[in-house]
């Protein structure tokens, strides 16, 4: 997409499923995501994506840039493939 219609950046909000089918297609780049200081609680995962034997075989994240919005926390992270974290 970034050489045919020079998109360099794609916002995309979803559900774990989305999220997870993404990373599992090698299609994300960075994340950013927001913290407040509340918890909600539930059944509620960020990404829907197979589970890994070992902790080296994840999506790993390398930080990029952080900032405070009031009382909320934006932080942006590269994502770093299990091949390229080692």
């Amino acid at each position: 997409m970034r050489e045919e219609f020079d998109i360099r950046r794609l916002l995309v909000e979803g559900g774990a499923r989305l999220h997870g089918s993404l990373l599992a297609a090698d299609l994300v780049d960075a994340i950013v995501r927001y913290e407040a200081p509340i918890l909600l609680g539930g059944k509620r995962f960020a990404c829907d994506a197979p589970s890994f034997e070992h902790p080296r075989q994840a999506c790993q994240l390398g930080h990029l840039e952080e900032a405070r919005h009031g009382a909320d926390l934006r932080r942006a992270l590269q994502v770093i493939g299990p091949e390229e974290a080692k």
